[in-house]
């Protein structure tokens, strides 16, 4: 009914928030994390994430980690679903709010630089050229 994956079910109708029995987490951010995985259907996972959005579910919402859906779609180097959160209103100048230091207080431009830094083989130019089509002048 409720199951979206193997133990794990939404907390309720509105399809914000999943649990395992024991946490609960956004279901934007999940799903964006299990986006590209090869057990899972990535139409399944886009409907998941479609229906949360079309629910109204917060789209900046971050997990207990400080990632918001954006900035977790940007970590896993996913340019559509990059497009599909800026598109639906998320805010690439939300500060991140981590108890890592080295990412806390970030937005979502300089996460991608440091990103760039730290794991310079992984090329990100197509979730670049996403993100700067919000980027203010």
């Amino acid at each position: 009914a409720n199951e979206i994956m193997p133990g794990l079910q939404l907390t309720d109708e509105t399809g914000c928030y999943v649990t395992d029995g024991d946490f609960v987490t956004p279901t934007i951010v999940l799903m964006t994390g299990a986006y590209n995985r090869p057990a899972l259907d990535n139409g399944e996972v886009l409907d998941i994430i479609n229906t949360a959005i079309a629910a109204g579910c917060r789209i900046d919402e971050a997990d207990e980690m400080g990632m918001s859906p954006l900035n977790a779609a940007i970590l896993y180097n996913e340019p559509e679903l990059v497009a599909l959160f800026l598109r639906n209103g998320a805010d690439p100048y939300l500060k991140i709010s981590s108890a890592k230091p080295s990412i806390d207080q970030l937005n979502s431009f300089e996460f991608l630089d440091l990103l760039g830094k730290s794991m310079p083989s992984i090329d990100r130019k197509a979730v670049r050229r996403e993100l700067l089509r919000y980027k203010e002048k």
